[in-house]
């Protein structure tokens, strides 16, 4: 049964990104990967650049594209830069979940009614992504931020990676001029990925252990985390009190420009080259700048390694 649910939710899925390609005028790519077989009616072409609806695409997909897009937004290697632009807008916030969905998902994975964990809980969140919610509370007389991951994602994600490797392995099939890029590889690395995101506790040793390798640089600022109250689905940490980077208008009040960019530059080398272990996922919304000059991250559900061996090679080419 188990099995017919899963082969239901499949091609239910499969009909959703078939409609939304044909929405956006991308037949071309369901012809060209003999994705579905079934006869469809072509819709009048958007007058939208491909870049933007290729973007628009992912945003109405959901949570595990709009993942993918925020990754490959990173990759200028891969990606074109006018697709590069459009993809970083995918970092802005998504929808947020009803309150009364994400109390019963805490409640459920502490133990305890909510009155009884907080002093003090923010129904409204303060962040919204795509895999989760961020909400301010009051934990033990101390401002928190409780990280709570959004119902039924991990099934969904699931489902839509099993979609996207029969995509990819379709686009190698079909299209050659794609195996300079290697869809297959790019889907497999993307679930490593995710997966490791979808379990908090992974991000709160990922915490401990930049907190461990870079306590000796002040002007870094690693927040706690509160692993009493902290499940794979619930990640509480301190509340960062700052400005995310790139409101530039409003932390230039109290901090240099040429500072934060120095600190910037300092923080990223040394994660490289001091601590082997870097912020994989660094977009403008997982860095703060706080009024006494500091740089804060959060979010460390991606995360980077380097040995001894790789540090060497890019320290070599760096220099070269």
């Amino acid at each position: 049964m188990n099995k017919l649910i899963r082969i239901a939710r499949k091609i239910k899925r499969y009909r959703q990104i078939v409609n939304i390609l044909i929405k956006y005028g991308l037949e071309i790519i369901i012809e060209r990967i003999h994705i579905f077989k079934f006869p469809f009616k072509k819709k009048k072409q958007i007058e939208l650049s491909f870049p933007v609806r290729i973007r628009k695409i992912l945003e109405e997909l959901g949570p595990t594209f709009i993942k993918l897009g925020q990754i490959l937004s990173t990759r200028p290697d891969l990606i074109p830069y006018d697709y590069i632009k459009e993809l970083e807008k995918l970092q802005d916030e998504a929808k947020p979940e009803k309150f009364e969905i994400m109390k019963e998902i805490i409640e459920k994975e502490l133990g305890k009614k909510l009155e009884d964990i907080f002093d003090f809980f923010e129904k409204e969140p303060i962040a919204s992504a795509s895999l989760s919610c961020v909400y301010k509370a009051l934990y033990k007389g101390k401002e928190v931020a409780v990280k709570v991951q959004r119902p039924n994602i991990k099934e969904k994600i699931l489902t839509d990676i099993q979609i996207l490797y029969d995509i990819a392995e379709l686009i190698e099939r079909f299209i050659k001029e794609s195996e300079i890029y290697q869809p297959v590889k790019i889907v497999r690395e993307f679930e490593k990925s995710i997966k490791k995101e979808l379990n908090f506790l992974i991000e709160a040793k990922n915490i401990e252990i930049m907190k461990e390798r870079l306590r000796n640089f002040e002007k870094l600022y690693i927040p706690d985390v509160y692993k009493e109250i902290s499940t794979e689905k619930i990640l509480a940490t301190e509340y960062i009190d700052g400005f995310k980077i790139n409101k530039v208008d409003q932390w230039s009040k109290f901090v240099d420009k040429e500072d934060v960019l120095k600190t910037g530059a300092d923080i990223i080398l040394r994660q490289i080259f001091n601590a082997g272990f870097f912020h994989g996922d660094p977009h403008p919304g997982n860095i703060f700048v706080m009024k006494d000059g500091k740089i804060a991250l959060i979010d460390f559900g991606i995360v980077g390694h380097l040995d001894e061996e790789k540090k060497y090679y890019t320290l070599n080419l760096i220099s070269s």
